[in-house]
């Protein structure tokens, strides 16, 4: 008993010690850019960059606006309509034939059996992950009344082009997070965010192992990250940035592992269907290709589109950042000098 209360007090203390630190660093600068901590969240296509905005949003900016749901609205119907072309053509190229009654309505397709085979290719085509979260609401999607669940928003799948940003204050900072486009395409701006970041989150999207780019089926995504993770941890922008590396949707990658060997798309991987085994395989294989043995990477686990789960990783995330900004500023030593 006596040691549990020590080590609460010992918790809250460190806690009360922080908050005076951020207080003090607070009131002696007087620069406002330097209170400014800038987020750039960086990943391949389809990685879940965007659904960390999202999550941003509901956590600490009181929730997604009427204006944003609208938004959703009208994109979740068309995410609908998309998956559902998208199940036809690939039934077609596997000969699968949709039984007639079935053609008139979408809901009654979803239903067909032959769709539902073609599901458990999805990987051999291009189609989103949570296409079957939609298809199995399409009912209260199609109501002319329905407005969009934080859930349904979270599951929407809109392509980021250009940049993205949102902001907002925690620990008496303004945290300014900055998404961009992961597509080949939209890369080459990636180069006008690198200035002042504070912080790199780089997004994996752990269960799409055995999956091809968007843009060039020729090319595995897991491939492309980890191509596109050692152009941007060597990078010199970010050689003094902290490095947070996130791996998302590991709910998918959980149950994906037990379905389809990694092995078969990663030969160097001995595990079976060990998910531990297979986590920390990926880990070490992301970790192994900085040029800085000595320098820190953050890794997460996490599933973006669950909001308690983003909110423990989001706490993690800012205690890595505050501190860091406290040690920038010299409020706190730094053990690593």
């Amino acid at each position: 008993m006596g040691i549990r209360l020590s080590k609460k007090k010992n918790k809250e203390s460190k806690e009360n010690q922080r908050n005076k630190q951020i207080e003090q660093f607070m009131r002696t600068e007087e620069d406002a850019q330097s209170k400014e901590i800038k987020i750039l969240v960086l990943g391949a296509g389809d990685s879940g960059k965007t659904t960390l905005l999202k999550q941003m949003s509901i956590l600490y900016q009181g929730g997604i606006s009427p204006k944003e749901i609208q938004k959703y609205k009208r994109a979740i119907r068309a995410n609908v309509i998309g998956y559902i072309l998208t199940l036809i053509k690939a039934a077609n190229d596997l000969q699968l034939d949709l039984l007639k009654e079935n053609q008139r309505s979408i809901i009654k397709l979803w239903s067909d059996p032959s769709l539902k085979s073609a599901f458990e290719f999805r990987s051999k085509f291009q189609l989103a992950d949570f296409a079957a979260y939609y298809l199995n609401n399409t009912a209260k999607i199609a109501d002319p009344d329905y407005s969009p669940s934080n859930q349904d928003i979270l599951n929407c799948r809109i392509p980021t082009t250009g940049v993205n940003v949102i902001n907002f204050e925690v620990d008496k900072f303004n945290w300014r997070v900055v998404d961009v486009g992961g597509q080949r395409s939209e890369r080459r701006k990636w180069i006008h965010q690198f200035d002042n970041v504070s912080v790199l989150i780089y997004v994996v999207a752990i269960s799409e192992y055995d999956q091809k780019l968007f843009e060039d089926v020729t090319v595995n995504r897991m491939h492309e990250s980890l191509s596109l993770f050692k152009k941007m941890v060597n990078n010199e922008f970010f050689k003094g940035t902290n490095v947070i590396l996130m791996f998302n949707k590991i709910d998918l990658f959980e149950d994906k592992i037990k379905k389809i060997p990694l092995k078969n798309y990663f030969p160097d991987f001995d595990g079976e269907d060990d998910i531990v085994a297979a986590k920390e395989y990926f880990k070490q294989k992301f970790l192994n290709i900085g040029s800085n043995p000595k320098r820190h990477i953050f890794v997460h686990f996490a599933c973006a589109i669950d909001t308690d789960n983003m909110k423990t990783v989001f706490e993690a995330i800012r205690s890595i950042v505050t501190e860091n900004q406290l040690k920038k500023e010299g409020f706190i030593q730094n053990n690593n000098i």
